[in-house]
């Protein structure tokens, strides 16, 4: 972990927190969310200051978490809620297989699918980007594998795979 970038990213996140927040509520996002992220926000910065990478993992993916709820508040595009969620279970899966608990990982990949279901069969009414979209179903299934094999090294080469492709979406 390039720690040093990564003290930079969230420095560089909070320097911008102020216009964010006044975006976020300009939105019509819950007050509620918006402080919670904040004070996890403080949370993850001090975590990422003790260089401690399992609960820096869990920190990021629990921001993360609040990327699909906005969306849902002040979109009204399922097809982007449906995405967000479905990169969040996946992410959740990435931080918990630094603490190797696999079987709490089934359960997030099998979130992610679900989501990512809901996608499915919007493109397969409307045939457009169906190969991509088919494609990541397919490596969002290939998950199941790794997290049976119980290899890290799997795991992340297809979790890799998978994000690489579903950053194109």
């Amino acid at each position: 972990i390039d720690w040093a970038d990564l003290k930079n990213t969230i420095e560089l996140l909070y320097s911008t927190w102020t216009s964010i927040l006044v975006d976020l509520h300009s939105a019509q996002i819950q007050n509620q969310d918006i402080l919670d992220f904040s004070t996890l926000m403080d949370q993850t910065i001090t975590v990422i200051k003790q260089e401690n990478k399992e609960q820096t993992l869990v920190s990021l993916v629990q921001l993360y978490a609040y990327l699909p709820k906005y969306i849902e508040q002040y979109s009204k595009d399922s097809d982007k809620t449906n995405l967000a969620y479905t990169k969040y279970y996946i992410l959740g899966s990435y931080a918990l297989v630094e603490q190797e608990r696999w079987e709490d990982m089934k359960p997030a990949i099998s979130q992610a699918q679900t989501y990512y279901s809901n996608l499915m069969n919007k493109v397969n009414e409307n045939r457009q980007n169906q190969t991509q979209y088919s494609k990541i179903y397919v490596l969002l299934n290939e998950m199941n594998g790794a997290i049976n094999l119980k290899d890290k090294d799997v795991y992340y080469i297809k979790y890799k795979c998978l994000m690489e492709n579903i950053s194109h979406i």
